[in-house]
């Protein structure tokens, strides 16, 4: 969720597929999902993502809200 979040909304990527989340994981150092596909088609089924299209995946509301009001915040050091 933030990975998609964060290249939709920050880079503004207008179209953003697997291979952009691929992409954001391997440079933010996370590990990637053993079946990224899957993760994704996952979050769809909570009704976080648009997964209909994989060239085209979404961020929906309830993405958004998730990310936005509540993941946990890192604490400030």
């Amino acid at each position: 969720m933030v990975a998609l979040y964060y290249v939709a909304n920050t880079l503004k990527i207008e179209q953003v597929s697997i291979d952009h989340i691929y992409t954001f994981f391997k440079a933010a150092n996370w590990p990637v999902p053993a079946d990224l596909p899957n993760t994704l088609h996952q979050a769809g089924t909570e009704g976080w993502l648009d997964t209909s299209d994989a060239k085209d995946i979404k961020v929906t509301p309830i993405g958004e809200n998730l990310v936005e009001h509540d993941l946990p915040r890192q604490s400030k050091r």
